[in-house]
């Protein structure tokens, strides 16, 4: 009676654990798609910028990695700024990323990113941190917000 007690302690051990595993797995899948879109996004708003995409093709492109408020945002931002005050972004480096809510098939991250940027005055860097929506729509991932939290 005593080794069948055990084997079901030990079972139910087992299964906890693997539970755990398969949940920090499905985070870092999130955090993994919210890294590689803002990479992204960042490439191709900065090709835009530099003429190396039209506005139709960067907008295409846009849309396969935002969707919602922030896709409509950066397409009336790059219409109304278009060159003007373009600043060059050289480097963008995720500093730290952390999964702060998850709603159905939405997620809020808080990330810090470090950009390098070449501007009028030369190249400099900044951190700044963002909240972060991310939106599980048939099996693909796309962001749906990018708000700045704070700024060093």
């Amino acid at each position: 009676m005593k080794k069948k007690w055990f084997r079901l302690i030990l079972l139910c051990a087992v299964l906890c654990v693997a539970g755990l595993g398969l949940a920090g797995a499905t985070e870092d899948k999130e955090a993994g798609a919210v890294k590689e879109l803002m990479y992204q996004r960042t490439d191709i708003i900065e090709n835009i910028m530099s003429g190396v995409l039209t506005y139709e093709e960067g907008k295409e492109q846009l849309r396969q990695v935002e969707t919602g408020a922030l896709y409509s945002r950066d397409l009336r931002t790059l219409k109304d700024y278009g060159a003007s005050d373009y600043e060059k972004v050289r480097n963008m480096d995720i500093v730290s990323l952390e999964q702060m809510s998850n709603i159905y098939d939405s997620y809020t991250f808080v990330g810090e990113i470090e950009w390098t940027n070449e501007g009028y005055e030369g190249v400099y860097k900044e951190r700044i941190t963002y909240e972060i929506g991310l939106k599980e729509i048939k099996d693909e991932y796309r962001l749906t917000s990018l708000e700045i939290q704070g700024q060093e």
